[in-house]
């Protein structure tokens, strides 16, 4: 059984994923930003909070948790946008999914009831010192329409659009 302890692994995950995709965000004269990304998704992680509270989470690298969805992990980027954009759109594409597999699924429980049947894009918009950018989240995970089995996410493109209304 691994221990982690999730606040810390939680910190320095947004504090590198953080910097990283503010340094590595590119400027560019379209609305346009499309990026291929791949979760490499791990065996659920175990933390220990208190010497008798024990609790086991999905795992993907670079993973943040949503603590009002039962701690669900979400996928998090932030993007820089044209200049000009005063709002801004994100879609998922390409998506490619598989079951989850039995120890993860019983890791999820009752949180897939926040579930439905394609993964859950949030995208707002934001001024950072005048500059504009997207600050998207993915929850990775969905009930199959077809067959109502728990998928995660595997891999997909993220379009992220700057708009100007």
């Amino acid at each position: 059984m691994r221990i982690f302890n999730l606040n810390y692994c939680l910190l320095l995950t947004l504090a590198f994923s953080g910097i990283f995709n503010l340094v590595s965000g590119q400027r560019s004269g379209t609305s346009a930003k499309i990026n291929k990304h791949e979760l490499r998704w791990t065996a659920p992680i175990t933390t220990q909070f208190t010497e008798s509270e024990v609790r086991s989470f999905l795992w993907f690298e670079g993973a943040s948790y949503d603590a009002s969805k039962e701690f669900l992990p979400v996928y998090n980027e932030q993007k820089k946008l044209p200049d000009g954009s005063n709002s801004a759109t994100a879609t998922l594409q390409n998506a490619v999914y598989t079951p989850l597999d039995a120890a993860s699924l019983a890791v999820l429980g009752n949180a897939a009831s926040y579930l439905g049947s394609e993964a859950i894009v949030t995208c707002n918009f934001a001024l950072s010192r005048k500059e504009p950018i997207a600050s998207v989240s993915v929850l990775p995970l969905r009930k199959n329409p077809s067959n109502g089995q728990i998928e995660k996410l595997v891999s997909f493109t993220l379009d992220i659009r700057g708009n100007t209304n």
